[in-house]
């Protein structure tokens, strides 16, 4: 990664994560500290998480902000087509409620205009979705719900 990238992604002058840590442990502070979690627990890459997806056939691909949902996907979707599997995608961002519906739900808690105060909600994440269970689809060799809330809409899926 040149540095160039780096500072797209970020504004401190810390340094970034390496992509590998070295092998031994510095004496002093370690400003990357680990614990090891033993060989084969960990994988790299698109190839090695489509690769076990296909092993499950219906995944649930949770989140939070900020995740780039459509990067992930089509990165995911390249490795399937080279493995020539097919994919049912449900994007939980589909099954958002409308605007309007999810102004009304808040309106309550947000305070007159004016006040800087609102009130704490009473709402959760599965409030703002109209989630309906999504079960794996036989046309598909795998389906997949991905984004924020997918495992609200996938109890099932691994």
């Amino acid at each position: 990664m040149s540095d160039n990238t780096i500072t797209k992604w970020r504004a401190g002058l810390q340094p970034q994560l390496p992509e590998k840590l070295k092998t031994k442990k510095p004496q002093a502070y370690d400003i990357f500290p680990y614990h090891g979690v033993g060989s084969g627990k960990i994988f790299n890459g698109y190839l090695s998480l489509a690769k076990w997806i296909a092993a499950q056939k219906f995944v649930a691909i949770d989140g939070y902000v900020g995740v780039f949902w459509n990067e992930v996907k089509q990165s995911l979707q390249d490795e399937f087509e080279k493995l020539n599997l097919s994919v049912r995608w449900i994007a939980t961002e589909d099954q958002l409620k409308l605007p309007a519906e999810i102004q009304e739900m808040v309106t309550p808690y947000i305070g007159a205009p004016g006040v800087v105060w609102g009130t704490k909600a009473k709402l959760t994440l599965a409030d703002f979705y109209t989630v309906k269970q999504v079960v794996a689809d036989a046309g598909y060799d795998i389906t997949i719900v991905i984004g924020n809330a997918a495992e609200l809409m996938a109890k099932d899926a691994h």
